[in-house]
């Protein structure tokens, strides 16, 4: 069965059960891909494709005990809509994989950075036994990552991106493990970290792949959208970068000859502030000379 056949465009995404069932085909797809680039020296090609394959294992994990050897699956409504929401980028991920490697620098349907998006809200309504399979999700792309990012060495950014992600995956590992039932307000917790975590990995192996490529991309930005769409990046926001010392100390410098207010002047406010403050000195010094003199009485 060819791939587009499968996962083309023509999809119909109004029914997510029949589009899920299709979906889980891509497996086997990525690692195709993932194959054939292992000696390609495009690092775009390498990127999309080590993305693709995080989505992939998310929806895989949290899908995978839902699943019945000849039978319908029963997913609970956010899992089902959730998987179906990340795997829907995976195929133009994968396509834009194979043409970098082809032609490097085209024109791409999905640009990079890629920024996670297509979160589902009503985890929170969900059971505490879908939370430990979204653990478990994250937990799969964490393992890959961590296999990764080795593979290559040296990647010190990505590994900022990576150690945040296990941060935020442990505090929500913990969160669950330290709840027997878990409330509303600990299931939002859980699934702000779970997120997180997931858009930190995302991160990591596209700094690892194309070091500077996220130049310092803040978290919220790489998590910003929360819409259900393909996943083609809109325009970033980046850390706010600190203005070097000279740079700020010539800034004032410039404001301060561009204004009516010279030197002289303040010397001259200076000068009549100081006399002034003197003169009030002397007029306390007196008055409490005075009130001593009343108190010895």
């Amino acid at each position: 069965m060819k791939f587009w056949n499968v996962f083309g465009h023509h999809l119909n995404h109004q029914d997510p059960s029949d589009e899920l069932r299709g979906y889980r085909l891509v497996g086997g797809q990525v690692l195709e891909v993932l194959d054939q680039l292992k000696n390609s020296t495009q690092p775009k090609a390498h990127a999309y494709i080590q993305i693709a394959r995080c989505l992939e294992l998310f929806s895989d994990t949290l899908v995978d005990p839902y699943l019945t050897e000849g039978q319908t699956p029963k997913l609970p409504q956010w899992v089902q809509n959730q998987s179906v929401h990340l795997y829907r980028p995976i195929p133009p991920l994968v396509t834009a994989a194979k043409q970098e490697a082809i032609d490097p620098g085209g024109v791409r349907d999905i640009e990079l950075p890629w920024v996670l998006k297509g979160r589902v809200p009503g985890a929170d309504r969900e059971s505490t036994d879908v939370f430990r399979h979204y653990v478990d999700a994250i937990k799969a792309v964490m393992d890959h990552c961590e296999v990764f990012l080795a593979e290559l060495g040296e990647a010190k950014q990505a590994r900022l991106y990576l150690a945040e992600a296990t941060t935020n995956y442990d505090s929500g590992r913990y969160l669950l493990s330290s709840n027997q039932e878990m409330s509303m307000a600990n299931k939002k917790s859980l699934d702000d970290y779970l997120w997180t975590a997931l858009g930190y990995a995302i991160g990591a192996v596209q700094e690892a792949c194309v070091p500077g490529l996220l130049n310092e991309m803040d978290i919220d930005t790489m998590l910003e959208s929360t819409d259900t769409g393909s996943g083609s990046r809109s325009s970033p926001r980046r850390v706010a970068e600190p203005i070097p010392f000279l740079d700020a100390v010539q800034e004032i410098a410039n404001s301060w000859n561009n204004s009516n207010y010279s030197y002289r002047d303040w010397e001259h406010h200076e000068h009549e502030h100081h006399h002034e403050h003197e003169h009030h000195h002397e007029h306390e010094h007196h008055h409490e000379h005075h009130r001593s003199r009343w108190d010895d009485d």
